[in-house]
């Protein structure tokens, strides 16, 4: 997908990507909120070949390369059960080791929830695996840093925890709306109705929550909706334009309770201010809806021209210059 399409996709959605961001961001922190902290603590030991009459035993190279079997004999459940035996309880924390490549130097680290127990888990493992080694002929086991309480901990880490979690949050985002885009089509901006029609947009109408709350009305004496009221005249001076002379104006939609009542009554108001004589033909018959915008009457109507043979219709005054209505 070319990133030109991709960005016009996102800020189309733009809304629901903060709204997956955001609650994936305070996902995140939330986790590092609650998770507990875990402290840890290291001793540093070395393993040097023992010597004999200024000989070593073994060379230095294969101490290096039994490291990593050392490493693994600390974190064994033997020397684990050994360091209970020093401790005097069971170890409070979680044994590892590390290694450094091409050295003798082995660190013990305990995992802890306070700090004094990570001390005491590393210390205890520490000298559990030196005992283990006592009695080897061939090296000698010297702990060159004893494990101290540490002062931070290492868990949780809460800003690789944010970090992490606005870049899942942008993935999850972008992945919602090409999900939105694909699965939910509709007609959402004038770039849909080009893609669908080559018929032009002839206005556009912003939303105004007080109008979705309330049944259809007019917009002209509200003080707080001239930016909706410039859009009528706007969508008037275009209406008049594309007309080219018809005397007819028919205004519908796909589905009820999408705003043609309010669009009528108000583009027709509109029209009357320039002078312009306008009959509101009211042809909702299921929801007629002008009459009680206008505060008229509804007894006689459409229905009646469609019904009875000769009806006696009569242009009902809207209360505004040269607008009347024929209610349902």
């Amino acid at each position: 997908m070319p990133l030109a399409e991709l960005l016009t996709i996102l800020k189309k959605r733009r809304f629901g990507v903060i709204l997956v961001v955001m609650l994936t961001v305070a996902f995140a922190a939330a986790i590092a909120l609650v998770t507990p902290p875990r402290y840890k603590a290291t001793a540093t030991l070395t393993i040097t070949p023992k010597s004999a009459d200024n000989q070593a035993l073994i060379g230095a190279g294969d101490v290096a390369a039994l490291l990593s079997t050392y490493a693994e004999t600390a974190e064994s459940r033997v020397n684990r059960a050994r360091a209970q035996q020093i401790l005097g309880r069971p170890l409070p924390g979680e044994v590892d080791t590390s290694t450094v490549g091409g050295t003798g130097i082995l660190r013990i680290s305990g995992t802890a929830s306070t700090p004094q127990d990570a001390a005491d888990t590393a210390n205890a493992a520490a000298q559990g695996f030196m005992q283990s080694l006592d009695s080897n002929p061939l090296i000698v086991v010297s702990l060159i840093n004893p494990p101290e309480p540490p002062t931070s901990a290492v868990q949780p880490r809460p800003p690789l925890i944010v970090a992490v979690g606005i870049l899942l949050g942008l993935l999850a985002g972008i992945s919602y709306a090409l999900v939105m885009e694909r699965v939910r089509r509709r007609i959402e901006s004038p770039q849909d109705i080009h893609e669908v029609t080559d018929k032009p947009v002839v206005g556009r109408l912003p939303r105004q929550r007080a109008l979705q709350r309330a049944p259809a009305s007019l917009v002209w004496n509200q003080e707080r909706m001239t930016g909706l009221q410039e859009s009528y005249r706007a969508l008037r001076t275009n209406v008049q334009f594309l007309a080219e002379g018809k005397r007819v104006i028919e205004v519908t939609s796909p589905d009820p309770a999408q705003g043609k009542s309010t669009v009528v009554a108000n583009l027709a108001v509109a029209l009357a201010q320039i002078g312009v004589d306008t009959v509101i033909l009211d042809a909702d018959l299921r929801r007629p809806m002008q009459h009680r915008i206008f505060g008229l009457e509804n007894t006689n109507g459409l229905a009646n021209l469609l019904t009875v043979r000769d009806p006696q219709i009569e242009l009902k005054p809207s209360g505004i210059p040269n607008l009347w209505v024929i209610p349902a």
